[in-house]
């Protein structure tokens, strides 16, 4: 009898309005050259973008890494001199927004900073025979944890190309190790705020890193990366061949194991690229190089296009291509990426959303007792049936754990808002 009676008291809670705006913008390009620029992340908060643009530097093609906000525009980010700075990109940014990773040329790997600018970071030294190019993909809050990748190429004799995952920290770069009876190539993608979990690619199969265990695959045995790690370090998103025609998103955490998260378009891959702090929310794109759409999922409302979610806000982006989401805020709200602009041109963008907010579960704008009761439904629905949205403490199973949790979330936003 307790439940129907918090039941029926909360019935009579007044509902709290959790509506809001959407906004689009174009972050623009560099003065001169072919009109390109591309965002890679952006800060826990949406206020820093880092990517790359395109321009001429005395009469010679330039491509620089570039920091944006809303009151400087794109700043591009000098460089260490050198045959690499020629085509230089910003690929992560720390949460804070006081660290930027990049590439330099696909040779060099580079950490910024106010005040130290860009610096080198130390290379490994390659077996002998082989010359290497590094690159830089994932930095952890203060950036004293980046991953990234060595590639390894040896010219003499008959070509020989391998890749091995990086991990820098104060105490210099170390090559990640598999765990034991795992072996292959590696590449590392993500690394958690803490710097305490990676992701990547090990002989064609996503991996966990942790000090502790080393590279360990996670889910079947197919072919699959992971691309991103939720700041918390409890979700790995990424893509894997359901078959050798479907290559759908996945999410995966301890308890659930590798979950696809599905795909807008039949062709090419769906990768979950980024992630927000607790995993509620990826990003990213679906289809190949020549078509593809980028994308937002949460697990209420499953994976959508961006296009679409602005057009039910009204907001009309009139002939912009949405191609590629590739960051995503701490709480889901603010994501970068880039598309085709309405002059045919590639270009960064930024969008920013209501942030996600799981106690409005039907979806009406409103933290009240009709989503008590719109989830409870779902709930029973999956506990006889397929699905797995309202697994919420990514359990594995649907249990009355998540209707505790469920709750927990409803009452928080209706004390703090969403």
């Amino acid at each position: 009898m307790k439940n129907h009676v918090c039941v029926l008291i909360i019935l009579f809670v007044p509902a709290l309005n959790a509506q809001g705006q959407a906004i689009f913008q174009g972050l623009g390009d560099f003065p001169g050259g072919a009109f390109h620029s591309s965002a890679s992340d952006l800060a826990a908060d949406g206020s820093i973008v880092v990517g790359a643009g395109e321009t001429e530097i005395d009469g010679q093609f330039r491509r620089l890494p570039f920091r944006w906000t809303s009151a400087t525009g794109l700043v591009s980010i000098e460089v260490p001199p050198g045959p690499w700075a020629a085509v230089a990109s910003a690929t992560d940014i720390s949460p804070s927004g006081a660290v930027i990773i990049g590439s330099l040329s696909g040779e060099r790997a580079f950490r910024w900073t106010v005040a130290e600018g860009a610096v080198l970071l130390p290379s490994i030294d390659p077996p002998e025979g082989y010359i290497p190019s590094d690159s830089a993909t994932g930095v952890s809050e203060g950036g004293g944890v980046i991953v990234g990748s060595q590639l390894l190429v040896e010219l003499e004799g008959d070509p020989t190309v391998f890749t091995r995952a990086i991990r820098w920290t104060e105490a210099g770069p170390e090559v990640l190790v598999p765990a034991p009876g795992e072996s292959g190539h590696h590449t590392a993608s993500g690394v958690s705020d803490m710097g305490l979990v990676a992701t990547g690619a090990l002989g064609g199969r996503a991996f966990q890193w942790t000090q502790a265990t080393g590279m360990v695959p996670i889910g079947p045995d197919l072919l699959s990366a992971g691309h991103c790690v939720s700041g918390d370090g409890r979700v790995i998103g990424g893509t894997f061949s359901q078959s050798p025609f479907s290559r759908p998103a996945f999410r995966w955490a301890e308890g659930t194991g590798m979950r696809s998260i599905g795909r807008l378009l039949t062709s090419g891959s769906t990768i979950a690229f980024a992630s927000s702090h607790d995993g509620s929310v990826l990003v990213g794109y679906s289809g190949n190089s020549a078509e593809s759409q980028a994308f937002i999922w949460d697990r209420r409302r499953g994976m959508r296009s961006l296009h679409d979610v602005l057009k039910g806000f009204d907001l009309d982006v009139g002939d912009w291509s949405l191609r590629r989401a590739t960051g995503v805020s701490a709480d889901g709200s603010h994501i970068c990426g880039y598309g085709i602009n309405p002059d045919g041109n590639t270009e960064a963008f930024l969008i920013t959303l209501p942030p996600f907010c799981l106690a409005d579960w039907n979806d009406d704008g409103s933290v009240r007792s009709a989503d008590i009761v719109a989830f409870l439904g779902a709930w029973f629905s999956e506990l006889s049936g397929d699905g797995w949205a309202t697994d919420l403490n990514d359990s594995g199973s649907v249990t009355a754990a998540d209707i505790t949790a469920f709750l927990g979330a409803w009452f928080a936003a209706l004390a703090e808002g969403c």
